[in-house]
């Protein structure tokens, strides 16, 4: 016993200095050794007690005015150094102060050993959470120096899991462990592990402990992170396969991972708290009719929102819905956002996407089909102006039109004083415009350089002198 004492006052020891050395700088080391002082030199005193077995009666008569001592010497040190040391450290000393308070009141109240039972309690959980917290700041320097933040999945994975993982259990459990090691030091370690065992709440349905509620929590530790984690491998699996599509399936993939992994944690946490799945049957039962009607346009949202991020749609395509020409910005399970050409934001549902047949003018090849009107007159050679357009077009060699598809032309109509065409050309689907802007500019030139007429509406006026319109009235 007398060693054990030993070693667990040498590990406090331990914590506190590296823990100061990892965290504070030369000008504040000081100060945080002296608001750790009092508590230090009290758990020697109290390990002391415990190791040469001093009476009880003695106990009972030195021990109050020796706590009231340590808890005026922390209340100095708290108000001389409150300002040099961080503010962590502060948060831990108020405890400290806190818990003499309680400890000096209980002992001239007569419970001298609830005193001591709380000093030591709160010695041993200080020295887990100097532990953790010297352990927390290492793995922050370390990480920092192999900038663990611009490592893959692959490679970040163990690392994440001692940050994300160990350490939080770790602090769960000290609580706990703080409390034990407390109640071992008077051989109340049977009584202990029987109240964090002990059901307070114990019910047909609901069994509630120290240790089960300990363990649940642990486990929301451990698949938060498993969850992260493979959604991170998901990412990088699908960023190797297809950039393109990686936001899309990491997005269908996100809700569907996060619905599977945190449906297993509250499946075994309610089987850990022995909460009977009867009473939730019954009312999702007695809800699922309302509920489907109420959320049935959600479903329809969410089935359609599947089919598009199942490779119907991915994020910087152009698509075309209800004659507004945009690029996909966002795809989730109830909505598609889309940037227009104007610069507008605008949010479809899903099912409107349907309801309205959207068109994807990328998904084969990114060109669309143009078909730009002209006209020449009558009289002129046919064969020689779609031989001249044609040519002079194709000869752009257009950075925005396809260059595997040549343009074609063809007679449309021949109307009251011209002979229509309309040619053919594969534009980008959003420089469409543009496009179209270039070609009629060559379609005009060409046509001009080789004397072919373009007709234009034309009305003969006739204009009769007025006299002699008098004139004639008279005769």
């Amino acid at each position: 016993m007398a060693s054990n004492l030993l070693i667990e006052f040498a590990w406090l020891l331990a914590v506190i200095l590296i823990s100061l050395l990892l965290r504070v700088n030369g000008d504040q080391i000081k100060s945080a050794l002296r608001i750790y002082a009092p508590l230090v030199v009290m758990g020697f005193i109290v390990i002391g007690f415990r190791i040469i077995l001093i009476p009880n009666q003695l106990v009972n008569l030195i021990f109050p005015p020796i706590l009231l001592v340590s808890t005026l010497w922390q209340w100095v040190a708290v108000s001389r150094h409150n300002q040099n040391i961080p503010q962590q450290d502060m948060f831990y000393t108020y405890i400290s102060l806190t818990v003499f308070v309680v400890s000096t009141c209980c002992s001239w109240m007569g419970y001298t050993l609830l005193a001591v039972q709380i000093l030591i309690w709160w010695i041993m959980q200080l020295t887990c959470i100097l532990t953790i917290t010297c352990l927390s700041r290492w793995l922050k320097l370390y990480g920092l120096r192999i900038r663990i933040d611009e490592k893959p999945i692959t490679k970040s994975w163990f690392y994440l899991f001692i940050y994300k993982v160990v350490l939080p259990v770790m602090g769960v459990l000290s609580v706990m462990i703080s409390i034990y090691w407390a109640a071992d030091v008077f051989n109340l370690s049977d009584l202990c592990w029987q109240i964090f065992r002990k059901h307070f709440i114990d019910m047909k349905n609901l069994q509630l402990s120290i240790l089960k509620m300990c363990m649940v929590v642990n486990l929301w530790f451990f698949f938060s992170y498993f969850a992260s984690t493979l959604l991170a491998f998901m990412r990088l699996h699908f960023e190797h396969q297809d950039p393109s599509t990686a936001t899309s399936r990491e997005a269908m993939s996100r809700n569907v991972l996060q619905v599977l992994v945190w449906g297993v944690w509250l499946i075994m946490s309610l089987s850990i708290l022995h909460i009977s799945l009867a009473w939730l049957l019954a009312i999702s039962g007695g809800l699922s009719t309302g509920i489907g009607f109420a959320s049935k346009n959600i479903i329809e949202n969410i089935f359609y929102g599947a089919s598009l991020m199942a490779g119907r749609l991915k994020v910087g395509d152009w698509i075309e819905v209800d004659g507004t020409m945009g690029k996909v910005q966002q795809i989730s399970y109830t909505s598609t956002i889309i940037e227009s050409l104007y610069g507008e934001i605008i949010t479809f549902q899903n099912s409107q996407l349907f309801d309205k047949n959207y068109k994807n003018l990328t998904k084969n090849h990114g060109y669309v089909l143009a078909a730009i009107p002209f006209g020449v007159a009558y009289g002129s050679n046919l064969k020689q102006v779609q031989q001249v357009v044609e040519e002079a077009v194709n000869n752009l060699h257009h950075e925005w039109m396809d260059p595997d598809k040549k343009v074609k032309s063809v007679v449309t109509t021949m109307n009251d004083s011209s002979i229509d065409f309309k040619l053919f050309v594969w534009a980008d689907a959003p420089k469409k415009s543009y496009v179209v802007s270039d070609v009629l500019r060559c379609v005009y030139d060409t046509l001009g350089k080789n004397n072919i007429e373009i007709p234009f509406p034309q009305r003969d006026i006739t204009i009769k002198n007025a006299t002699e319109l008098l004139g004639t009235k008279k005769d």
